[in-house]
């Protein structure tokens, strides 16, 4: 008798002891809420409304955080019910995106709105049949997938892990003997249950064991603090962010004998805090929700490495690491032998291992492997750095990968890219880096990789496919025309011989030498970002090219012969971002392209946006920075046309209302929504496009365009410089009609601009405007009228005149239509020097006009 009760599967006795009910009915389950007879009777009540699902492929959707209602679940379906799926997420958009997936014949749980077609809704506390006993007529099947959750995955689209009892119960099994968790305990939870260390540790442990588990799952310090003080647990479960969170508000020890925490790597500081405060052991659990737990470390224990599991077979070879377990879900590609491997690289280390990256983190940049690991060990070695998340997404040609960062502390993305200049190679780097007040985290404690992944999407919107062209004045289209070229900056090509002693001895320094190769001794002269530069190429001296700056001098070298030059010109407008690629030396526009600006989510307006950064100072950088990768993805698709890398870029201009240019630069837009709308300067300094964000070299300069007043901006001056009212007899009324509107009127003795809001009836407002601005500069007539902007070159003049809404001057005009003349106005800046010292100076004698004072 002895024998064949030895023989009994482990597994299979567990669920026999489950379904035969409960084995403290008076006990509490959930505090506070229901008691273990209670749950029993739900599930039961489950189990015959589950009887309506007899397709053995059925499955039922769990959308609740009711660990109650989850067990009852659970239990009903361990009873021989259909198959339970666990979300990763609870929300619409998840339920939705699950059905596509799996078809579920049911939810049990409460949405809002209607569930989709065909799927019927469960709300157990409206169930009345109910079943005798959960014990089935059949023998137990432990091998029977049970669960089904899902994860967010390495690309962030949702993934599959079936659990059969035998993965969740052995395991389960495992922790109760080993950590004698039993009846006497009580459970605080700060995950949910959906996730799979929720699931182990705060739902089918408690359960197995008949012990007592919160009913709620806090998160924040205080609430955490507060429900340790109301149910004085004895066994903690939680994340690393939220270690973290208690670190300066630590709980008292109360009656906790025990801390787990998984979901990610716990800093020792974090644990170390933590077991200072209550002196209880914190066990780190290693593992995943596709392999179940695998390995635990408690370093108050002296535990460097992670301990592997008694009831887990593993080895290291090289460093991959092998693990042969129950626990594995049936679709990992374990191999004949029962062995499977890990994702992480590991090292051994006192009968344990270490974990030293992912395999999964290599990836390839232009040819060249990058530990994604190593480069977030670097960015968050950064002084002011507290936390860091290294991505890598497919890079828009879909052949390659980018390398993204997001980081959380007080240093600026600026900031952040310089520092990494001195420590990682160029192709390490990430191209683009966000910072954030915190890393976002999914409810199971994890970073949330999609909300990540969707902070680095730029939206796709292209051109209107009606073939509208996006740069065009008034002598037609200006795509693949060249503009006059005088460019500040050179590319000099320079072959030969590396430095060698000066003869006579007399004192040379490298830029001495260069400045002589190139016979331009005017430029031996560099920034320190340049000289840093230059400091590892100096062995490789013989083959190279210059980029020079005519005022700063050199800004970069590049190995071997690059002889092209392109410059990036940008409309940054309040609605849409157009790029303009241009060629320095010929002046030619290669290519451009539009889309919406990403910033409108908060706001259509200047002023929303305003009011944005008034109530929230933080979305200031997100706008900058959303701002820089709208311009990055233009740059990316019109170098893609002509087939060049980013390295041929050598200057970005832009151009943008005031508000856009400011926000763009990082420079607080307070004030320019109200009178007197003073902007920070009207001439902006350059600045380097590593400080901004954009996807070039970081010392690339950025030309900002002049700006007349906090209403009339550098694109208005852009339309002045493209048009040249100022150099012409005749009188020009220039109109910009967009998310605002801008006008320039005058002629060579004079310039009066103003600006205002369009409102829903524009005429009116711009009727008035045309009168009060040429009453005060004295101008009865007009020769010509301009009509740009998304709204102006559409605007419907004839309609306006005849039912008398503008002055009749108007109506004696030559109407020109110029789809973007702002554009045609930054390419030309971008192109030639002249042309931004001429802004420069016709900035300060435009006389501006406030509308609204002036009535």
């Amino acid at each position: 008798m002895a024998d064949a009760e030895a023989t009994i599967d482990p597994v299979t006795a567990t669920i026999t002891r489950l379904l035969a009910g409960p084995a403290r009915p008076g006990q509490a389950f959930t505090m506070p809420g229901c008691n273990y007879d209670a749950l029993y009777r739900m599930a039961r009540r489950l189990k015959a409304c589950f009887k309506d699902f007899p397709d053995e492929n059925a499955s039922i959707f769990l959308f609740t955080e009711d660990r109650a209602v989850m067990a009852a679940a659970m239990l009903a379906a361990l009873a021989g019910g259909p198959q339970i799926l666990l979300p990763y997420a609870l929300s619409e958009a998840t339920l939705l995106d699950l059905h596509r997936l799996t078809g579920f014949s049911a939810i049990i749980g409460k949405i809002d709105g209607d569930p989709p077609d065909g799927v019927r809704i469960i709300d157990p506390e409206t169930l009345t049949d109910e079943v005798e006993t959960l014990a089935p007529n059949e023998e137990p099947a432990p091998d029977r997938p049970w669960v089904r959750l899902f994860t967010g995955g390495s690309t962030g689209s949702p993934q599959l892990w079936t659990k059969t009892p035998r993965n969740l119960l052995g395991e389960v099994n495992y922790l109760l003997d080993r950590f004698g968790i039993n009846s006497g305990d009580r459970i605080l939870a700060t995950v949910p249950a959906f996730h799979i260390y929720g699931l182990l540790y705060s739902l089918l442990a408690p359960l197995l064991a008949s012990a007592r588990v919160s009913a709620l799952s806090p998160s924040f310090p205080e609430e955490i603090k507060q429900k340790i003080a109301e149910m004085s647990p004895t066994i903690f479960v939680s994340v690393p962010i939220h270690y973290r969170a208690l670190k300066d508000n630590p709980p008292d020890k109360g009656a906790l004998r025990l801390a787990f925490s998984s979901a990610g790597p716990l800093p020792e500081d974090d644990g170390r805090a933590f077991f200072e405060s209550t002196g209880v052991d914190l066990v780190e659990i290693y593992g995943s929700t596709e392999t179940g737990g695998i390995a635990t470390r408690c370093r108050k224990q002296g535990e460097a490495g992670f301990i592997p599991y008694d009831c887990i077979q593993w080895r290291v070879a090289g460093e991959e690491l092998d693990i042969r377990s129950a626990f594995l879900s049936a679709e990992l590609p374990v191999r004949e032998s029962g062995w499977f491997t890990m994702a992480d690289r590991v090292k051994t280390e006192n009968g344990g291992f270490v974990v030293v990256g992912r395999a999964d983190n290599i990836v390839k940049v232009g040819g060249n492997r990058v530990d994604l690991e190593k480069v977030r060990q670097a960015i968050a070695a950064i002084e002011g750095v507290r936390e860091a998340m290294v991505l890598s997404n497919p890079a828009d040609t879909g052949r390659n990968q980018e390398i993204v960062a997001l980081a959380a502390g007080s240093r600026t993305a600026a900031e952040i890219q310089e520092r990494l200049v001195a420590v990682l190679m160029p192709h390490e780097r990430p191209r683009r880096v966000i910072m954030v007040d915190k890393i976002p985290m999914a409810a199971t404690g994890k970073p949330d990789r999609q909300v990540i992944r969707k902070m680095f999407q730029t939206p796709r919107n292209r051109s209107e496919s009606s073939g509208r062209q996006v740069l065009q004045g008034t002598d037609g289209n200006a795509i693949g025309k060249s503009y006059p070229a005088d460019s500040p900056i050179r590319r000099l090509t320079v072959a030969g011989r590396p430095p060698a002693l000066k003869t006579g001895n007399r004192p040379e320094s490298l830029l001495d030498w260069l400045a002589a190769q190139v016979e331009q001794p005017c430029l031996a002269k560099a920034d320190m970002a340049s000289l840093r530069q230059l400091s590892r190429y100096r062995r490789s001296l013989t083959d190279f090219t210059l980029v020079v700056h005519e005022e700063t001098g050199i800004q970069r070298i590049i190995e071997g012969a690059q002889p092209a030059s392109l410059g990036f010109a940008v409309d940054l407008g309040t609605t849409a971002l157009v790029g303009y690629l241009c060629d320095l030396q010929t002046g030619e526009v290669l290519a451009a392209e539009t889309l919406a600006n990403p910033q409108q989510r908060f706001g259509e307006d200047v002023t929303s946006r305003i009011s944005a950064i008034n109530e929230t100072p933080e979305h200031l950088e997100q706008m900058q920075q959303l701002a820089a990768e709208g311009i990055n993805l233009l740059m990316t698709r019109c170098l893609e046309k002509v087939g060049s890398e980013a390295t041929v870029i050598d200057e970005v201009a832009v151009c943008g209302n005031t508000t856009m240019q400011q926000i763009f630069t990082g420079l607080h837009p307070c004030g320019l929504d109200v009178s007197p709308n003073f902007p920070l300067t009207l001439t902006p300094p350059a600045v380097s496009a590593g400080s901004l964000g954009l996807a070039v070299d970081p010392t690339v300069p950025v030309f900002l365009m002049p700006v007349v007043s906090g209403f009339v901006g550098g694109d208005t001056m852009a339309a002045v410089m493209a048009d040249r009212p100022h150099e012409r007899e005749e009188t020009t009324l220039i109109v910009d009609l967009g998310a605002n509107g801008k006008m320039v009127l005058g002629n060579d003795k004079r310039l009066w601009a103003t600006g205002f809001d369009t409102g829903p009836a524009p005429e009116g407002v711009l009727g008035a405007g045309i009168e009060v601005l040429m009453r005060k500069a004295g101008i009865a007539t007009i020769d010509r009228v301009i009509l740009t902007g998304a709204l102006g070159c559409r605007f419907d003049w004839e309609h306006a005149l005849a039912i008398g809404m503008l002055p009749p001057a108007v109506a004696q005009a030559e109407i020109l239509p110029a789809d973007n003349l702002a554009g045609v106005g930054v390419v030309m800046a971008l192109l030639d020097k002249k042309i931004r010292l001429k802004a420069r100076d016709l900035c300060r004698r435009i006389r501006y006009l406030e509308i609204a004072s002036n009535h």
